[in-house]
C-alpha cells in the first residue's frame, strides 16, 4: 500500500488493523510492529481475544474477550485510543451494548464503533441512517473478485463505482461544513444542519 502511495501521490493510504490474541504471543515483536502502524497513519482496532462469536457468551464473557484485548493493545501501545471493534463473524452479542462499552477484571473498554462483517459501504456518519453501533463496512479479499454478488469485497465495489460515477460525490474538505449534493438534503441529520452546506 505505501509503494503505491509512492507512485500515486494522491493516493492517501489508510487502514485498520483488527487485532486478536495472536500477535500478542511470548517472544512477539508487535509492540514495535504496532507503533510502526500507528506511526504510518494506520489505526488499530479491537477483535477479541480469542474471536469468539460474541452471540454464543453470556455478558461476562462478552466483556471478558473485549476487555482482554483491549488490555493487549494498552500494553502495546500506551495511551494509544482504540475508537473500532469488528465483530467476530458479524456475530452481535445479545446484549448490544456490551459491544460497544463495558469492563472485566478492572479493565475497561471503549465506547466503540462496532464495525459488522462487511458486505456494503456504510451511509454517512451526517445522515439519520448511520449508527455508529452498528456499521457496515467493505471488506478487503485475498481472492480477486469474479463477478459474483455474493461476496462483495473490495473489487465488487470499485467496479460499482466505476459504472456509476454519480453516485461517488466529494466533498469540498472544509472539516467545519458538510458538504453533499442537494438531491440529498433530507437525509442529512438534524444534529448537523448548522453545518450542512448542499451544493
Amino acid at each position: 500500500m505505501l509503494a503505491f502511495a509512492k507512485q500515486h501521490r494522491d493516493f492517501r493510504p489508510a487502514a485498520t488493523f483488527y487485532l486478536n490474541q495472536d500477535p500478542f504471543q511470548a517472544g512477539s515483536d508487535a509492540p514495535r510492529l504496532l507503533r510502526w502502524l500507528v506511526a504510518h497513519g494506520f489505526e488499530i482496532g479491537n477483535h477479541t481475544v480469542t474471536h469468539a462469536p460474541l452471540n454464543r457468551l453470556d455478558d461476562q464473557g462478552v466483556q471478558k474477550e473485549l476487555a482482554g484485548e483491549a488490555r493487549n493493545i494498552a500494553q502495546a501501545l500506551p495511551g494509544y485510543r482504540v475508537r473500532t471493534m469488528a465483530l467476530p463473524f458479524g456475530a452481535m452479542p445479545t446484549n448490544h451494548s456490551l459491544a460497544v462499552q463495558g469492563s472485566y477484571g478492572g479493565e475497561s473498554y471503549g465506547p466503540y464503533a462496532v464495525m459488522l462483517v462487511g458486505a456494503n459501504p456504510a451511509p454517512s456518519p451526517f445522515t439519520g441512517d448511520f449508527n455508529p453501533a452498528s456499521v457496515p463496512r467493505i471488506r478487503t479479499a485475498q481472492q480477486p473478485w469474479r463477478g459474483a454478488q455474493t461476496d462483495y469485497a473490495f473489487d465488487y465495489w470499485l467496479t460499482q463505482l466505476e459504472h456509476n460515477p454519480g453516485s461517488v460525490y466529494v466533498s469540498d474538505g472544509d472539516p467545519q461544513t458538510v458538504s453533499f449534493p442537494q438531491s440529498e438534503a433530507g437525509k442529512i441529520s438534524s444534529r448537523y444542519q448548522a453545518e450542512a452546506k448542499p451544493s
